[in-house]
This record gives C-alpha cells, structure tokens and sequence, in this order.
C-alpha cells in the first residue's frame, strides 16, 4: 500500500493565520474489503536550533507545538480508480485544513496569542553589534553634528505590497556649510526585521536586513534644512516581509533604517548619518463594499 499527499495551490509567502491549506491524499493497494479507519493530523511548530558555536554547553534544538488539528476521513469521500498498468486501487479524495487564528501560549492574558506567520530564518554564526559612532564607516562622535529627518504621510504602518512616500530632509550645521562646499553624496532606506524566542532557557534574537532604496551621486547642499528630492525613488515598498507579531513566545519587531553620506568637496572623506525608527508591518485592510442606501 502506497500513500501520498499532495498539496495544492502552491502558497507564495508565508502562511499567516486563517490561511487555507489544501491538499490530495492518495492511497495506492488492493480493493478495500472494509472501510478504513484514516486520521489526518495538522500540526504546527516552532522549533528553534542552537548551534554548537552559539550555545556550547548545551546545543540541541526546542520544538513547541502552537496548534494541532485533526480530522477523520470517510470512506464515502473517496473517489475510486484503478490503475490499467498494474490492476491497483486508487483511493483520492481532498483534504483541507485552515490555519488557526490563535496559537498554544503560556501566558496569563484572558485571549490566547495570535499565531504567527510561517517563517525559515537561521543564523549561522555569532554577531557583535556595535555602539553607533564605534564602527569606522560612520562619523566620530565629535564630528560636526549631522542629522536626519524622516517624515511619512502616515503613522508609521507599513502595508505589505503598496508603497509608502518617505521624505528626508538633512539638517547641517551652518559652519560646515559655511566652510566649503557641501555635498549629499549618498542615500539608502533599509528594513531591519528582528525575530526573538522566547522559549527555553535564554531568549534568542535574529537581525535580517532587507535592502530597499539607494541613491547615490553628488547633489549640492546649500541650507540647513535640505530636502531630499527623491520623486519616484521615495516610495518604500514592503513586500514578502511577514506582518509584525508579537506573543509570548515569538516576537517579530521591524524598523526603517535611513543612511546618508555626506562630504565637504567631491573627495573620498564621506560623513554618514543615520536615522532608525521602529515600524508597524502589516497586511492590506478587508477590500470594503459599498451598499446602497436605504431611504424610509
């Protein structure tokens, strides 16, 4: 007896909650004399891996299981087929199953939490991150002060698939634009996506960078306030990033990093700013109908 499963509608993305999944079970062997008795189980897990780089004393990996479903299968559901070739039985018949909207959680609040997207992400080797103003590719502390501004149309929601307008505007100081001139020699907008575990005995957290916009040239700066006019090139699309999450075992953070490069002369001694804010990523909202209105 040869059993199969297939699954139908390739998914592009994650799975998020609610999501369907369909598939088509498929049973290979001689004629049944008597009705079997067949269960399918749908079971979702988090599992979190710790190299032995990462956790020497104790590596090993913790799987937590954040639903399970199950479900039995009739024998009247299955449609029947013989294979010409061989004289077998082919049994098929659809399965589906839908993504819960909460998961299995430890934790006291009065509503469970929200499942999480699916997701795959690993890291491989141990980063330091470094204090801002430590790493060489940016300025010194006791340089003159640079900064950015970023302003969007909106609260600070971005919605996956549709592009949302940035503005930037660099403030200078006046003596380093009096001291020569001034160029904007560079800019890049990034989306810093960070997952935190919280199961096991210590809370891990990866930091994936997904590179948006960059611009590079050299464009004068002649006042304090400098706006960036960046026309088409300012909208910032989110697209197979997952949706921000947060429960007791799995939080998904994102936020928006702004890097510019600024230069007094068109030389190689290039000054950055930097500029991070934390962002809310989510899916586009329920498409709306529009019904007539009703007059007494």
């Amino acid at each position: 007896m040869k059993l199969n499963l297939d699954l139908k509608d390739a998914h592009q993305g994650p799975y998020l909650a609610q999501d369907l999944v369909r598939a088509s079970f498929e049973i290979r062997g001689p004629t049944f004399h008597k009705s079997p008795r067949i269960s399918v189980k749908f079971i979702g897990t988090m599992v979190v891996s710790y190299p032995t780089q990462v956790n020497a004393a104790s590596p090993g990996q913790v799987t937590t299981v954040l639903f399970e479903q199950s479900k039995k299968i009739e024998n009247r559901n299955f449609k029947w087929d013989e294979d010409p070739s061989s004289g077998e039985s082919i049994y098929t018949t659809p399965i589906e199953f839908q993504f819960p909207a909460e998961a299995n959680c430890y934790c006291n609040r009065p509503k469970r939490c929200p499942l999480p997207p699916s997701m795959d992400i690993n890291e491989h080797d141990m980063r330091t991150e470094h204090d801002d103003g430590s790493c060489p590719s940016y300025s010194p502390k006791f340089s003159p002060l640079i900064k950015v501004e970023v302003l969007l149309p909106q609260p600070a929601i971005l919605i996956r698939g549709q592009p949302t307008p940035v503005q930037i505007i660099v403030h200078t100081p006046t003596d380093m634009i009096e001291s020569g001139e001034v160029y904007l020699r560079s800019v890049s907008m990034d989306l810093k996506s960070s997952v935190t575990t919280s199961i096991g005995m210590i809370p891990r957290t990866v930091t994936q960078t997904k590179h948006g916009c960059t611009m590079a040239g050299a464009v004068k700066i002649d006042s304090e306030l400098f706006e960036v006019d960046s026309g088409a090139w300012g909208n910032f699309f989110v697209l197979n990033t997952k949706p921000t999450t947060e429960s007791c075992f799995l939080r998904m953070d994102h936020a928006m990093e702004i890097v510019t490069g600024i230069s007094v002369g068109l030389g190689n001694d290039i000054k950055y700013a930097v500029a991070t804010f934390n962002v809310i990523v989510m899916d586009p909202p329920p498409a709306y109908e529009v019904g007539h209105a009703i007059h007494a």
